[in-house]
């Protein structure tokens, strides 16, 4: 079933048209990851998509709705984002950080309640240790973690109130080490198996054939192709959509598939 959708999506930034005239659908459960080269509009369709950015022309449905009529209170109990950096200037420890995941989130979750679900979402993401930290001592991975477990801990919160959630992640990844980063991507796929739809950016192209449902390829703000893995990432699109020539066809093993095999 349909939970998300682009119709006729453009966006124009200083008279420059950065996504042009996107029409597509998410469906409920799936794990769809966003691909292309630098400056392609990748960040800025997750941004429409979660109704961060308002579009020029179009509109985002989430869940039957057009994403802006949606109250600011509920729309953060149906989905949460994980940009690519966060900036907190104040010295919130790890835990305080994740807490506000779940800072007025829900309904009629007692204050014990709220602490479980912060707890829990420090676990999920391999920070537990760090929860009296204050976050400005924190290396980038391990920020990264924590706003992974902030995102998670809304969710859990939301689910009081809506079950159909979306999870966004644009680049993830990008800060952590190898062990974090096939523990963030795991997490993320046991999500999905429970129901969470997830739209994440990835560069690792590797990473995406593996872990994706369906992939959707960008270029100057445009949708070149979407399908599964195999059908987006063949040797002729990849040369076409990066604009490089690949010696084989075959993309090189992944450590996920290592730790899957």
């Amino acid at each position: 079933m349909i939970i998300l959708e682009a119709q006729n999506l453009s966006y124009v930034l200083h008279r420059k048209k950065l996504i042009d005239d996107i029409n597509i659908a998410f469906n409920e459960g799936e794990l769809t990851t966003i691909i292309g080269p630098n400056g392609a509009g990748k960040s800025t369709l997750t941004r429409l998509l979660c109704g961060e950015l308002r579009p020029t022309h179009g509109s985002v449905v989430l869940n039957g709705h057009n994403i802006h009529t949606i109250a600011p209170w509920r729309l953060a109990c149906m989905r949460a984002v994980m940009p690519q950096a966060s900036q907190i200037i104040f010295p919130f420890s790890v835990s305080e950080v994740v807490s506000l995941g779940v800072a007025g989130i829900g309904k009629n979750l007692s204050k014990e309640k709220r602490r479980q679900i912060a707890s829990y979402s420090l676990e999920q993401a391999d920070i537990s240790h760090l929860k009296d930290r204050v976050y400005q001592t924190l290396s980038g991975g391990e920020k990264q973690r924590v706003h992974f477990a902030r995102v998670l801990a809304q969710l859990g919160a939301g689910q009081s109130l809506e079950t159909k959630q979306i999870l966004f992640l644009d680049e993830p990844i990008a800060s952590l080490d190898l062990k974090h980063q096939l523990q963030l991507l795991n997490e993320t796929k046991k999500l999905t198996e429970k129901g969470l739809t997830v739209i994440a950016v990835l560069h690792d192209l590797q990473l995406s054939a593996d872990i994706a449902d369906r992939i959707i390829a960008l270029s100057h703000g445009k949708v070149i192709c979407s399908g599964l893995p195999s059908e987006v990432l063949t040797q002729q699109r990849i040369e076409d959509i990066f604009e490089v020539s690949l010696v084989s066809g075959n993309l090189p093993p992944s450590p996920w598939q290592a730790l899957h095999s």
